[in-house]
């Protein structure tokens, strides 16, 4: 093995930069869709904001931000949220809703968001995200960046 390849954890280690909590220019570099998830993904790369991360040094422009939407899944339309108040169905088509609104994105049918991705058409629409930091959780062993809201900039 190289002496390059050779690693000291103590040395080493370094946790990831974290984007301060608050909102943000940015613009769509990405969007996908799970089918296992049954998850869309909208990622914006931040840009013309200034700053620097949690560890003071890397840039906050450059980083990047994921909105994830749920889709339902089947036995949804059955199971109660957490909260008792309404299906996961019924939550999951909420909130498409809302991110359908405030992107200005057609998805209304699952066909629709099949087209609005495979043709790619939202890459480079410019957004306001609106980012939040989240301590470590039973998901991420470590505190994170987590997307409150995304809109298509005014």
């Amino acid at each position: 093995m190289s002496e390059e390849m050779d690693f000291n954890l103590e040395q080493d280690y370094i946790p990831t930069p974290i984007v301060p909590g608050g909102s943000y220019k940015g613009a769509i570099t990405k969007m996908s869709f799970s089918e296992e998830a049954q998850m869309l993904a909208i990622t914006a790369t931040l840009n013309n904001n200034g700053g620097v991360c949690s560890d003071g040094t890397t840039e906050i422009d450059g980083s990047t931000a994921t909105l994830r939407v749920w889709f339902p899944k089947e036995g949804d339309r059955d199971t109660p949220t957490g909260s008792g108040r309404q299906t996961k169905w019924q939550w999951k088509i909420n909130q498409i809703k809302k991110v359908a609104d405030n992107l200005g994105f057609n998805l209304n049918t699952r066909q629709d968001m099949y087209s609005l991705v495979d043709s790619q058409s939202a890459i480079g629409l410019e957004v306001d995200v609106k980012l939040s930091v989240e301590p470590p959780d039973e998901y991420n062993d470590e505190a994170y960046n987590d997307v409150k809201s995304m809109k298509a900039a005014q």
